[in-house]
C-alpha cells in the first residue's frame, strides 16, 4: 500500500496556493476546476506524496480537531525563520525521540503542520 495524497478544503485558493507552493515550496503540479464552482490544485512533495486543496461554496471547510501532518525539508532554517516573522509558529522547536527536531505552524484554514529538519 501506498499513500498518494491528503485532500484539504479550503476556503480560499488564492491564499492556501501561496502558502503551500511559495511558503512551504512545494510544487503545485496541477489545478484545475472541475465545476463552476470549484477549484483543485496538486502539490508534490519530494518523496512523490501529494497534497490536495479543494475549494469549493458546496463543501464546508471543517477541521478536526488534533490531526496535523509532518512535512520533512532540507529548508528547516529558514521555514523556521519565515514562521518567527509570518507569526504562524505554534511554539519554539523542540527535540523528539531523541534527535528529531520540529516546530509547529498553520496553514490559512487552521490545519497543524509539524515541520521536521531532514
Amino acid at each position: 500500500m501506498e499513500l498518494k495524497w491528503i485532500t484539504l478544503r479550503v476556503k480560499n485558493m488564492v491564499l492556501a496556493k501561496a502558502f503551500y507552493e511559495e511558503y512551504l515550496g512545494l510544487p503545485c503540479v496541477r489545478m484545475f476546476s472541475p465545476a463552476p464552482d470549484m477549484q483543485i490544485a496538486f502539490f508534490k512533495a519530494e518523496n512523490g506524496m501529494e497534497i490536495e486543496l479543494i475549494e469549493s461554496v458546496k463543501i464546508p471547510v471543517q477541521r478536526i480537531q488534533g490531526v496535523s501532518m509532518g512535512i520533512e525539508t532540507t529548508k528547516y532554517d529558514d521555514l523556521l525563520l519565515k514562521s518567527r516573522q509570518a507569526g504562524i509558529l505554534e511554539g519554539e522547536p523542540q527535540l523528539l525521540g531523541g534527535n528529531l527536531e520540529c516546530f509547529m505552524i498553520t496553514d490559512p484554514d487552521g490545519m497543524g503542520i509539524q515541520v521536521i529538519r531532514k
